[in-house]
């Protein structure tokens, strides 16, 4: 989470250059790239996740997890409309451009994190 933070804070705001200045499109596409590639792993953590065959007393964990890829899909969403109102109100002659988004944590963390302290509780229930 941190580096997708990092991504939208600094490298694309950087990209941007200052104002009246065009920006940097190979920082752009660079910090779109490595954005997507940070989005990318909450789809695959979840995939495997889903895959794995796991003992009984871990499918608490495992289900905790489940819908954490939405988390990276619906930031991802909220950038593009971001940036989208932010090209159009240019278009339309404003010298703004200020992306403003939202990314907390994701429920299934806390829901995870009750599962594994209650696993290293009574570690030997779950061998």
């Amino acid at each position: 989470m941190a580096k997708i933070m990092t991504c939208v804070e600094k490298e694309l705001t950087a990209s941007l250059g200052e104002p009246g200045v065009s920006g940097d499109e190979i920082k752009m596409l660079n910090a779109v790239n490595a954005l997507f590639g940070h989005c990318r792993r909450f789809l695959i953590f979840e995939s495997v996740l889903c895959a794995a065959d796991i003992p009984s007393g871990f499918r608490g964990l495992k289900a905790a997890f489940r819908g954490i890829r939405l988390t990276a899909v619906c930031f991802v969403e909220e950038l593009r409309d971001e940036w989208s109102r932010n090209v159009e109100a240019l278009r339309k002659g404003s010298h703004n451009f200020e992306i403003k988004v939202t990314f907390s944590a994701p429920p299934q963390l806390q829901k995870a994190s009750e599962e594994i302290e209650r696993i290293s509780k009574n570690p030997n229930n779950f061998k």
